[in-house]
C-alpha cells in the first residue's frame, strides 16, 4: 500500500463565536502527526487567522508546541473525526 497524504478543503460558514472568523479542521493519523505538526509550525502565521479545530491527540500536539489555540474534539478512534465532520456538514 502506497504512502500517501491526502488534504480535503471544504468551505465553512463563519464561525460565529469568534467575530467572523473562519474555522480550520486539522486530523492527523498517528503516522502523519509529525508531519502534520512540521506543517502547522511553518505556517503558523496563517493558522493565527483562524478558529482551529482537531482532534484529541493532533490538538493536543499542536497546543504544546506552537503558540496557536486549538478547539480539542473527541479522539479519532473515539469518534472525533465524525464529531468535525458533524460540525462541516451542519455548516459550524
Amino acid at each position: 500500500m502506497e504512502n500517501y497524504t491526502k488534504t480535503i478543503i471544504a468551505p465553512l460558514k463563519k464561525n460565529k463565536k469568534k467575530e467572523g472568523r473562519l474555522s480550520v479542521a486539522l486530523i492527523a493519523h498517528d503516522g502523519k502527526k509529525a508531519e502534520m505538526l512540521s506543517f502547522v509550525k511553518e505556517n503558523e502565521n496563517f493558522f493565527r487567522e483562524y478558529t482551529i479545530i482537531a482532534t484529541r491527540a493532533t490538538g493536543e500536539l499542536i497546543n504544546n508546541h506552537t503558540n496557536l489555540s486549538v478547539i480539542q474534539m473527541l479522539p479519532g478512534p473515539l469518534g472525533g473525526d465524525l464529531q468535525i465532520g458533524g460540525l462541516v456538514a451542519s455548516g459550524q
